[in-house]
């Protein structure tokens, strides 16, 4: 029982160990262009409330 929980364990750790790699690399994708969105968005909300200010 031992080998099987402590196989049991390794392969959990590995396991999540890839899945946190590959979901780091995702939310860092998203966040990227997350921010270049929100750069966009800025430069368009600032153009627009200069157009309405004038």
């Amino acid at each position: 029982m031992k080998f099987v929980i402590t196989d049991h364990l390794y392969a959990v750790v590995v396991i999540g160990g890839v899945l946190m790699a590959i979901a780091a690399a995702v939310f860092m994708a998203i966040s990227a262009h997350q921010r270049r969105k929100q750069q966009r968005g800025k430069k368009s909300r600032t153009a627009k409330l200069s157009r309405r200010r004038t």
